[in-house]
């Protein structure tokens, strides 16, 4: 009998020193309200979703610090879609479809400031497809590959979008800085042409 008591003892202990979940990375998550102050009906999103139907305008959202959500007004992403970067207890938008950003984990850069680590630097974004000049990783120029190869480059780009939440590069460049070979002119898209 004994050591049945020191058995259930031990699960006990070990079930009290072992680490909580609650004490992993938090999960990405945006709430949306129906009324202004995080207030009314609520919806809770933590993973991409291409097809919300609500029967209310979104007037609150709420997100934890840091998180980045590009939110649409169509589903499967379209129309003209905006990146959430902070909670805000009034606005006014309707949703059609949200993601989280793969770069959410980092803080938005400073207005005025060069990309930080992680932004993908300035873009031009419309329903379909994402133009970027200079694309960035880290704070740097984003490299193609030694070879200066145009199916590495390829390879390059489309790991560039699939950062950015787009499944393909359907435009790419090559420029080379200081015998190094960097992307430039990527277009992000939906549909390889």
């Amino acid at each position: 009998m004994a050591t049945g008591k020191f058995g259930a003892g031990a699960l006990l202990s070990l079930l009290i020193l072992a680490p909580s979940t609650s004490a992993q990375a938090p999960l990405r998550s945006i709430t949306l309200y129906s009324e202004p102050n995080f207030q009314g009906d609520q919806l809770t999103v933590t993973q991409a979703r291409e097809r919300i139907q609500l029967g209310w305008q979104i007037r609150s959202v709420r997100m934890p610090e840091g998180d980045r959500w590009l939110v649409c007004p169509r589903v499967e992403y379209e129309g003209n879609c905006v990146i959430l970067i902070k909670s805000d207890p009034s606005t006014r938008f309707f949703v059609g479809s949200v993601r989280p950003r793969k770069n959410a984990d980092l803080p938005p850069p400073a207005p005025g400031t060069r990309p930080e680590a992680g932004d993908p630097g300035p873009s031009l974004r419309g329903a379909e497809s994402e133009y970027f000049a200079t694309p960035m990783l880290n704070g740097q120029r984003a490299l193609s590959c030694d070879s200066g190869g145009e199916g590495c480059a390829r390879d390059a780009a489309d790991a560039f979008c699939n950062a950015q939440g787009w499944p393909r590069a359907v435009f790419q460049r090559q420029e080379q800085i200081d015998g190094r070979h960097h992307l430039t002119d990527v277009l992000c898209a939906r549909q390889r042409n």
